[in-house]
């Protein structure tokens, strides 16, 4: 079309008087649609310069983002010292956690390398023009941050603009960061693939897998919801070959031998059954308050496995059943929050857009009709939102954010325990 215009400038000129002359036209008559998109994007440039201003914070985990991109850059594989790390907690490994750990080396870079290929680049781009380091890596964040809350809208904006709005508040300017006023984690990333890839789960198989295998590079818990992929998936085997490939993919470097390569595969993915309890998992606080003794501390093995296996036992069960996705992986969170001994303040983010879509299909399903009055229209009011359904919906969201408030707002530090005793 632009080169027929080019190529007749009478025809240029035409089309522009004509997108010039229609746009009045077009803002008059959407006047309303406009005003709710500025909403939106208000919000967004809001909570977006919030998060801005504390990009200079490090984080807990700064220094061990550092050394994995030092020793990577290097030659080193960084997954030696953190294999080294655990195996050192895990030779500590205390009935009595109110005592301080001896030679403690900190935890090493603990994830598979989806990460570590992002603050890589950033970490030499950042030696070189002498910039900011916290900067330049909290900005990729921000961006998949962004990325989520569009995710957001594409999937609730047709079907409740209240209901987007609140999505987008609980998700852009979360407990967390309302509490803490903190924006060091890099939850947003696996977040926003994991969502992709649900979103286009029974749409499109290849990106789906592609966006899935993604948000395992970058954080492992992903893989509990792997069922839901494959009971939903067109082609299964093609979902896993292409998971299977960007295992690959994301692997060769590591891949320099045997020993290098399984180091690499402890390090990233089977170190996290030797570490001990830590923050404040619910069963704990149910102890803690109520004295019911649910054996964590040493029976931490067996609750991580119950934590990642209960959710998908739970959706093969219901298989038959039909479950919608996002109630699907709403179930898989709460098995894994209920009985997780590792509950960090960061890891409650992981729910909120699953929550959100989630709690949206079970009081107001996406093939919900609204009642029409008699000139066969939606009442007034329901046009804003109002309706019985959606107002569930409404209470469900400001009861998660007051209630992951409230869980934080009292958080000063982790539980900490002798034998099976929980302590503050």
């Amino acid at each position: 079309m632009l080169l027929s215009f080019g190529q007749n400038p009478k025809k240029l000129l035409g089309g522009i008087r004509f997108y010039v002359n229609s746009t009045p036209t077009f803002l008059t008559q959407n006047k309303r649609e406009i005003l709710k998109i500025g909403v939106l994007v208000l919000i967004l440039l809001v909570t977006s310069f919030q998060k801005y201003k504390v990009f200079d914070e490090a984080g807990g985990d700064f220094e061990v983002y550092r050394k994995a991109s030092r020793d990577f850059l290097s030659g080193k594989n960084p997954y030696k010292y953190t294999v080294d790390s655990y195996k050192n907690e895990k030779n500590q490994k205390r009935d009595d956690t109110t005592q301080a750990k001896k030679d403690d080396l900190g935890h090493g870079f603990a994830y598979l390398p989806g990460l570590l290929y992002v603050q890589t680049p950033l970490y030499v781009l950042s030696q070189e023009f002498n910039l900011p380091i916290q900067r330049v890596w909290r900005t990729p964040v921000l961006l998949v941050d962004i990325g989520v809350s569009v995710l957001l809208i594409i999937s609730l904006y047709k079907r409740n603009y209240l209901a987007t709005v609140l999505s987008l508040l609980l998700w852009s300017y979360s407990p967390f960061f309302l509490v803490r006023g903190s924006y060091t984690n890099t939850e947003p990333f696996p977040v926003f693939f994991l969502l992709f890839s649900l979103i286009l789960l029974e749409k499109n198989n290849k990106l789906s897998a592609l966006f899935f295998a993604l948000s395992v590079a970058f954080k492992t818990f992903p893989i509990m919801f792997l069922p839901i992929f494959l009971l939903k998936s067109k082609d299964k085997f093609q979902f896993l070959l292409i998971g299977f490939l960007v295992f690959i993919f994301i692997s060769l470097p590591f891949m320099k031998s045997f020993q290098d390569f399984w180091t690499y595969l402890q390090g990233a993915l089977l170190v996290h059954g030797d570490r001990e309890l830590q923050g404040r998992p619910i069963l704990s606080y149910i102890q803690y308050y109520t004295g019911i003794n649910f054996f964590q501390p040493t029976l931490f093995k067996f609750y991580v496995y119950l934590a990642l296996l209960s959710g998908p036992f739970v959706v093969l069960l219901t298989a038959k059943r039909n479950l919608h996705k996002y109630i699907q992986v709403f179930i898989t969170f709460l098995c894994f929050y209920i009985f997780t001994p590792v509950l960090s303040r960061t890891h409650l983010v992981w729910f909120i857009p699953f929550y959100i879509l989630g709690m949206s299909e079970l009081v107001c399903p996406t093939d919900y009709q609204l009642p029409k009055d008699s000139n066969d229209k939606p009442p007034l009011i329901q046009k804003f939102g109002f309706n019985k359904k959606w107002l569930w919906y409404y209470f469900a969201v400001i009861c998660f954010y007051a209630f992951y408030a409230f869980y934080l707002l009292y958080w000063d530090r982790g539980f900490r325990y002798q034998e099976n005793t929980i302590l503050l």
